[in-house]
């Protein structure tokens, strides 16, 4: 967990080398869904393979930030949230077979505030975008000059 600095407020810039940082991401995502090491150590992996994709694709200045995370003062302690559940992402790259680029696109991250993510993860009824409208949670997405609201 990190805390609001200024910095959060900066449009979000993705890194040059990110195709090619995804790209090896994902032959190591196949690797492990094919080797023939036991479930729960490919599942704890995997787990850590997204957890990577989530840094290279922007940590805790990402493309989506919440309204709280916006607005916060500088102090308020910030988490990275998944919009769509890694649990859910493992078991889909777990029983796939085939190119799992579309299942790499839904491994996508919003910074909010600690309340914020209380409210996301209680809620287990909903994944991925639907989550944030429920919770009250406004989200921004950061491009170019300035956030747009989603």
């Amino acid at each position: 967990m990190t805390m609001i600095r200024k910095g959060h407020q900066k449009p979000y810039t993705p890194r040059s080398d990110l195709a090619s940082c995804i790209a090896e991401l994902e032959k190591v995502i196949c690797y492990l869904r094919d080797c023939h090491l036991p479930l729960n150590s490919k599942k704890r992996m995997l787990n850590h393979v997204i957890w990577e994709i989530t840094i290279v694709k922007g940590n805790y200045y990402p493309e989506f930030r919440s309204d709280g995370v916006l607005k916060g003062e500088i102090g308020t302690k910030i988490q990275r949230e998944h919009v769509f559940k890694r649990k859910k992402i493992v078991a889909d790259i777990l029983s796939s077979t085939g190119n799992i680029s579309s299942i790499i696109d839904s491994i996508v991250h919003c910074v909010v505030t600690k309340t914020e993510h209380e409210k996301l993860k209680n809620d287990h009824s909903l994944d991925g975008w639907d989550r944030y409208p429920k919770a009250g949670i406004e989200v921004y997405r950061f491009n170019k000059d300035k956030p747009v609201k989603c």
